[in-house]
């Protein structure tokens, strides 16, 4: 019959002639809908973000007590799938450095010796005059803070080497956690281990995000690259790039001068 429905080689249909189809239409049953496809799609694309980050600090436990630890933080019992958020973040390991990025966790390498010489330097040289100083002599009027969480969006929780914030757009940042204002610098050590993390991954980030200035500090190749936001194109123009022996005022911190190579250790 026209408007039945097949079943081991004949077509079935209703009494009234309708198909089974038709009449699941007619009385408003679920039907296929054409974002369905979509919803698929994103979610295999979660599943797929949550299995890399499963496999990331998996793959770091040392001990199975430390892999059931992290699988029960990551996936309770009965919990359904979902962009991560910072409540994910805080049921991980405390020994777990973790971001996410677009929605899924990404796991962050302990940092070597020249990576915290860097965060150190810049902390005497950038955070002494412009945050330290403040009232004191030195321009001032900022806070310069290291692996501080921060959340550019729900789905979307850093924690940069660095990073700075005008005090007359955050007065009080005692407390918080994370920090909720987007910064108006960062500064990224770049990791041998995951290079375009830093030099591709973040740097589209915090564009998207509207952070004015970046710095990409490479402690093997002993360079410095800085950056600045064009807030209408949401593009990166470069202010410069800067090696060990270069000494120079480097916006957005150009009221002091930066010995370039006094950020890694001595050759």
């Amino acid at each position: 019959m026209p408007g039945g429905r097949r079943i081991g080689g004949r077509r079935e249909a209703l009494s009234d002639g309708t198909s089974v189809s038709a009449r699941r239409v007619a009385l408003g049953a679920p039907t296929a809908r054409p974002h369905d496809a979509q919803k698929r799609a994103d979610a295999e694309s979660a599943v797929a973000h949550l299995v890399h980050a499963w496999a990331a600090i998996a793959g770091d436990c040392r001990t199975l007590e430390a892999r059931a630890r992290f699988e029960r933080a990551c996936f309770p019992v009965g919990s359904a799938l979902k962009l991560a958020t910072y409540d994910d973040l805080l049921r991980l390991p405390e020994d777990v450095r973790a971001e996410i990025i677009h929605g899924a966790i990404v796991v962050t390498p302990p940092p070597l010796p020249e990576h915290g010489r860097v965060q150190r330097s810049l902390g005497a040289f950038v955070g002494g005059p412009y945050d330290d100083d403040d009232g004191r002599g030195g321009p001032g009027g900022r806070w310069i803070m290291t692996e501080v969480d921060i959340q550019l969006a729900a789905h979307e929780v850093v924690r940069p080497d660095v990073a700075g914030w005008r005090r007359d757009r955050l007065p009080d940042p005692r407390a918080q956690r994370p920090v909720t204002t987007v910064p108006d610098w960062i500064c990224e050590v770049v990791s041998p281990a995951r290079p375009a993390h830093d030099r591709v991954t973040k740097r589209r980030l915090y564009a998207s995000h509207g952070v004015p200035y970046y710095w990409i500090v490479d402690p093997e190749a002993r360079t410095l690259e800085a950056l600045r936001l064009d807030m209408e194109t949401r593009e990166w123009r470069e202010i410069g790039a800067y090696d060990d022996q270069s000494t120079a005022r480097i916006a957005p911190f150009d009221a002091v001068q930066l010995e370039v190579g006094r950020l890694f250790f001595p050759v």
